[in-house]
């Protein structure tokens, strides 16, 4: 991999302009720049490839991502299907970078198709990575110009059949419950309690990601919460309230333990 030199990297961004309008060539062209900084000492662990399934990184740097997005961005025309179809064409490389940089394009957009965009993807989506990418970039103008339709669309995948869609709605809430401006605290704490009917398989990294977000705005009641599920017996809750109690301060951590080691004497909670 080169060393970035800002300048080159200017050069190569400003290349991809008379790209602009024709997606598929964009496309093309993003990748050359990717396979120009791309890791070639980059070999994924068994264990890496695992973890985020169907996806593969070339290693490209961050700045070089960051750099492209605003790029993208300052030549790219504001038109919904222009942006929808290069985000499509750079989605469907499977590779982490492209993904990361369709959920970026996407993310400008403010009038929910992004939301549609993503929402389309997720339940064919195995990696829980590129779920991320699709609800914290793939949502970033419409969560800021538009919180409350946001939380719209958030509630509405938490109630789907599909845990890969409930994997992103629990994504998505994390950057509304982690804005200390925002007011959404309330509202995805009564979304959790209506939808919340199990906590396991492929969405608990997500609920868990989005359980510790609770727990740093507002330990109390993200504590009350779980221990509620617990009395419910929601599949998985018992495994969810061990993995994130630690993000608790001391006297809710210890107050989940207790909740826990009681329901598992009574056989409410299966013994782990």
């Amino acid at each position: 991999m080169p060393a970035i030199d800002p300048a080159r990297l200017r050069r190569q961004i400003e290349e991809l302009r008379d790209s602009a309008g024709e997606p598929a060539r964009l496309r093309a062209r993003i990748l050359e720049i990717f396979e120009f900084y791309r890791d070639r000492t980059r070999r994924p662990t068994a264990a890496a490839r695992a973890a985020d399934p169907g996806r593969r990184s070339l290693g490209v740097p961050r700045p070089v991502l960051r750099a492209l997005s605003r790029g993208l961005d300052e030549f790219l025309v504001p038109e919904v299907d222009l942006r929808i179809a290069l985000a499509g064409e750079l989605w469907g490389t499977g590779l982490a970078e492209a993904q990361h940089l369709a959920a970026c394009v996407a993310g400008t957009l403010a009038d929910g198709a992004a939301a549609e965009w993503a929402a389309g993807l997720a339940g064919g989506c195995d990696s829980r990575a590129a779920l991320k990418d699709l609800a914290e970039e793939g949502l970033s103008a419409l969560r800021v110009q538009h919180p409350e339709r946001t939380l719209q669309i958030i509630e509405q995948w938490m109630r789907s059949g599909d845990p890969r869609t409930r994997a992103l709605a629990y994504y998505a809430a994390v950057p509304l419950v982690a804005d200390d401006e925002a007011e959404a605290l309330p509202q995805v704490l009564r979304m959790l309690e209506s939808t919340l009917a199990d906590a396991g398989g492929f969405a608990q990294p997500a609920l868990q990601r989005l359980v510790e977000a609770l727990a740093r705005r507002s330990p109390p009641e993200a504590a009350r919460l779980l221990i509620d599920e617990l009395g419910r017996a929601v599949a998985g809750i018992d495994e969810l309230v061990r993995l994130s109690a630690p993000a608790f301060p001391p006297f809710q951590r210890a107050r989940l333990e207790r909740t826990l080691s009681a329901l598992r004497r009574t056989g409410i909670i299966p013994p782990s």
